[in-house]
């Protein structure tokens, strides 16, 4: 009987994770804006006319921008985590967060309104080329920079704690992850890597139009603040002394070129 409600709890955080994982991919290749996808940031590359940038188009997009924000801020610290802990139970609470987040991803791109006027283009072919594989390799290293704490992202996907219990690592044994403050591979450079691959992801690009700069400049802004008023004071409250050392010896998103100053923190 305890092996089939295992099963269950799995096979749950797998219906929860396969959608959210497949649209955090999806997102990849919408911004990439390089394949006939029924969906793009930029719309249609066979468009003969594009639609007309208007001030009611800037406005939805702009407030459609705050849906994954808003979901990850207060799902995570907020009023929607008190809802989830009162209507969800403990263990199913994670991958409900990572379906969520990816619905609101999801969602976000399914009602996007395209305003492909270009801001700058790269006419080159090989720089054009350059870019667009450096854009790539962004969203490619998020999954790597996750994996550096979180083997194979199996947590922040919902699927750690199922296969926990399912494999019997509840006894005593220390489940793969469970390294609390990581430093090694991509953290020893910034403390947000996968911050920093995203950043990359967005903003390197040979063609960049209005609505792409739109979602770079909002997340990248969101981004910023939510580490600086949410997550890391968050890590501090867990970690405490061994954080804020790491906090001066590592910066943020941007890798140093010199020794980090604690002055510099963001």
């Amino acid at each position: 009987m305890v092996l089939l409600a295992d099963l269950v709890y799995l096979l749950i955080s797998l219906c929860c994770a396969i959608p959210s994982a497949a649209l955090a991919v999806y997102f990849a290749f919408f911004m990439w804006n390089g394949l006939d996808l029924p969906i793009g940031i930029d719309g249609h590359a066979d468009w003969h006319t594009p639609p007309l940038l208007t001030s009611s188009t800037l406005v939805h997009n702009a407030l459609l921008l705050l849906i994954f924000p808003v979901q990850h801020t207060f799902t995570l610290r907020g009023p929607l985590d008190t809802l989830l802990r009162l209507m969800v139970p403990e263990h199913y609470r994670r991958p409900v967060y990572s379906l969520s987040a990816g619905l609101a991803l999801g969602l976000t791109m399914y009602l996007w309104q395209p305003m492909p006027q270009p801001v700058w283009t790269i006419s080159n072919t090989t720089a054009a080329n350059i870019l667009s594989a450096m854009s790539m390799l962004g969203f490619i290293g998020i999954p790597v920079a996750i994996s550096n704490m979180d083997p194979l992202g199996l947590d922040i996907m919902g699927m750690k704690k199922p296969l926990i219990k399912l494999l019997g690592w509840e006894s005593g044994e220390s489940p793969p992850g469970e390294a609390g403050l990581v430093e090694t591979g991509l953290y020893r450079l910034v403390r947000h890597p996968a911050y920093t691959m995203l950043m990359v992801g967005i903003w390197i690009t040979p063609t960049m139009s209005v609505g792409h700069l739109l979602l770079s400049s909002v997340y990248t802004l969101y981004t910023i603040l939510a580490v600086k008023y949410s997550e890391e004071p968050a890590l501090v409250r867990e970690m405490g002394k061994a954080y804020t050392d790491y906090m001066d010896r590592t910066p943020p998103f941007i890798p140093a070129l010199t020794k980090h100053n604690k002055s510099k923190r963001t």
